[in-house]
């Protein structure tokens, strides 16, 4: 009978001290990036998970002054600093701007430059046509809407490369070296800043949460009861908002980021898709696929990697992806391809669904669903 007490009381002590965990979610649209930003975690009570969402919240928007390249912030040096100041001084910056650098040159090295933020001059004029081709297309005037000449971009072309650019860590400066080059961190900002965010919230004690950036998502952990995550995958020609074509499980704290030719895009007269991912060979958009979504344990370099991978094809694609994972395999890669059906890829891992063949690496086979 004291035996059978003692168990009682063990278990109630156990459980006493661990109350269940609820589920909270909240999002804003206020933080940056030009997206939302949503926190779900598994809290005691929504008071912890206020000052979890008030903290992911406030960081965003710091790293969003910090990364822009658009605007300047009063008592702060940004990339908007940095880019005003080529050829003229070296800036002094937060540390948060050197890490990104630092990461963004060495994916650039890694993939022998299709990754690149130094590309900002060229990206600019795409930037100002697609913004003009946006407001034509809002006034009905399609046939109004113009292309950079290769001419333009060419020239613009050979004001990039990290030549140009000194970063100097010990004095915490960045130097863009001739007037004209400017840095554009929009293939990572974003990647980046989540994973600093997962793991400030990690360290602050959030043990079960998914951050999603617009699409960009990275997790902490299972669900509390150890379920994993299951994440959509944008169907990148639905007419309806935020449509899946797929999904994923994610176990443990996993990043998940795509990159897309459905975001930051205009249509011409002739139905041709212009969107904001440049191809660095051809100055333009690169056509290969719809989008690729990367699976990683970093979010910061899964999205560098997603940009790297829409330019390349997809045999180019599988060669740099075992590549990589041999050099890494702490933080080794699996990939989701989506693309037409007219240009189908003979390969094992893949399915067609509404006119769009969908292929994935071998590991994500039992872990997709379609």
């Amino acid at each position: 009978m004291k035996k059978i007490l003692f168990i009682l009381l063990t278990i109630l002590l156990l459980t006493g001290c661990h109350a269940p965990l609820k589920k909270y979610s909240n999002i804003t649209v206020d933080a940056g990036f030009n997206t939302f930003i949503q926190l779900i975690a598994y809290t005691k009570d929504s008071k912890d998970f206020e000052t979890y969402f008030n903290h992911t919240t406030k960081r965003f928007k710091e790293l969003n002054q910090l990364f822009d390249i658009y605007h300047e912030y009063p008592d702060m040096n940004n990339l908007y600093t940095i880019n005003k100041h080529a050829g003229i001084q070296p800036i002094k910056v937060q540390q948060e701007i050197i890490d990104l650098l630092l990461k963004a040159r060495y994916f650039s090295e890694l993939s022998n430059g299709e990754f690149d933020i130094t590309m900002g001059s060229v990206l600019k004029i795409w930037h100002t046509y697609r913004e003009n081709a946006l407001l034509l297309t809002e006034e009905n005037k399609l046939d109004e809407i113009t292309l950079p000449k290769i001419e333009e971009l060419q020239k613009a072309s050979l004001k990039t490369g990290w030549d140009f650019i000194e970063i100097d860590e010990e004095q915490k400066t960045v130097f863009i070296k001739e007037k004209g080059v400017s840095l554009d961190v929009g293939g990572i900002a974003k990647g980046y800043a989540a994973e600093v965010v997962a793991l400030e919230l990690e360290a602050l004690g959030l043990k079960h949460a998914s951050i999603n950036a617009g699409g960009n998502i990275r997790t902490i952990n299972n669900k509390p009861d150890h379920r994993p995550w299951s994440i959509g995958i944008t169907h990148p020609r639905s007419q309806q908002h935020n449509a899946s074509i797929a999904s994923i499980k994610l176990s443990d704290s996993k990043a998940f980021v795509t990159s897309g030719d459905y975001q930051n895009f205009f249509i011409t007269s002739d139905l041709k898709r212009y969107h904001h991912i440049i191809d660095n060979d051809t100055l333009f958009p690169a056509q290969h696929f719809y989008s690729i979504t990367i699976l990683g344990n970093d979010s910061g370099h899964a999205d560098a990697l997603s940009t790297t991978l829409f330019t390349m094809d997809y045999q180019q694609g599988l060669a740099f992806i075992e590549t990589y994972n041999q050099a890494h395999p702490e933080d080794a890669i699996d990939v989701i391809w989506i693309l037409d059906e007219k240009n189908k890829i003979d390969t094992q891992y893949s399915t067609i669904k509404d006119g769009l063949q969908i292929i994935w690496t071998a590991n994500l086979n039992d872990k997709i669903s379609y």
